[in-house]
C-alpha cells in the first residue's frame, strides 16, 4: 500500500511523511500547496485509497484475491474520475489522460 501512496505523492513533487493515523493524514493532507485543479484532485486521493483498502481487504478475505499496486493505482484514478463525472475537476479530460498523464495533470 505504501507504493500506492508514494505514487500519488511523487506525482506532485512534494515531500511527505506518512502519518500512521487517519486524522493525521487528513490534517497534513489539507496543507498542500498545489494549484486549483491539482488541489481538488489531491483532496480525493486519500478517500480513493482508503476505499480501495476496504474493497481489497474484503476481496482478499472473502474471495482470496490479491491486487497489484499498479492495479490499485489504476482503480484509485478510476474512482476519482467516476466520483467527479458531474463535477468540473476532470472537465476536458478523459480517463485515458488520468492513466497516462497523471504527473502532468498534478503539476500543470
Amino acid at each position: 500500500m505504501t507504493a500506492v501512496w508514494n505514487y500519488f505523492i511523487k506525482a506532485t513533487g512534494m515531500q511527505w511523511v506518512q502519518s500512521n493515523e487517519i486524522i493525521g493524514v487528513i490534517q497534513s493532507w489539507e496543507k498542500c500547496t498545489l494549484r486549483r485543479r491539482a488541489k481538488m484532485i489531491w483532496k480525493l486521493i486519500p478517500f480513493a485509497i482508503w476505499w480501495l483498502v476496504w474493497l481489497g481487504r474484503n476481496d482478499c478475505a472473502f474471495n482470496s484475491k490479491v491486487i497489484s499496486s499498479a492495479d490499485l493505482i489504476c482503480k484509485a484514478k478510476g474512482f476519482m474520475f467516476l466520483w467527479d463525472l458531474r463535477g468540473d475537476i476532470f472537465n476536458g479530460y478523459c480517463f485515458f489522460d488520468l492513466l497516462n498523464g497523471w504527473e502532468a495533470l498534478m503539476v500543470g
